[in-house]
């Protein structure tokens, strides 16, 4: 049998996340199925994406390991489902926050190396840091960068820099 020329492959791919290649072959053994059944002789991508909610979709609701999203596609499908400028606008908002955060760990470790009572500065440092943070997340911006920046904030104050405080 064969296939369709534009058939969207990476789609496809991205619609079988950890798949192994068993279950790939049985989509494929499922979409030239479901084209002999139509009484064609070629499959299409409707035969395709068929296949993947019989074998790939099925196989995930009655499996019996569960299937954990990853952080990537977690990601990636949030950004599917929001609009091409908000998209802009929360990634200029988390290289913004990253880049902040980053800058304040060199400022406050060069201080805090030159000055005996550094603690000080690095406290209020810190307090700038939340107080821009909390000011970002009254503002209206995409839920998942007040996700970023509240990670951001807290490991500012907490894991990495908390042995200064």
């Amino acid at each position: 049998m064969s296939v369709e020329k534009d058939i969207r492959y990476e789609l496809l791919a991205r619609l079988c996340p950890n798949s192994t290649g068993a279950e790939i072959r049985s989509v494929g053994t499922e979409a030239g199925m479901f084209a002999i059944r139509a009484h064609r002789k070629m499959a299409t991508e409707k035969d395709f994406l068929g296949a993947v909610n019989k074998v790939i979709k099925a196989y995930a609701k009655s499996s019996a390991t569960p299937c954990y999203m990853t952080y990537n596609e977690i990601n990636s499908s949030l950004i599917e489902m929001a609009t091409r400028e908000s998209v802009q606008n929360l990634c200029l908002l988390t290289d913004l926050i990253l880049n902040l955060s980053e800058s304040l760990f060199v400022f406050m470790m060069f201080y805090f190396n030159l000055l005996n009572h550094g603690i000080f500065l690095i406290k209020y440092v810190v307090s700038v840091v939340f107080t821009f943070v909390s000011n970002l997340l009254q503002l209206d911006v995409p839920l998942q960068f007040k996700i970023i920046a509240s990670q951001t904030s807290c490991r500012i104050a907490g894991n990495e820099y908390g042995h200064f405080i």
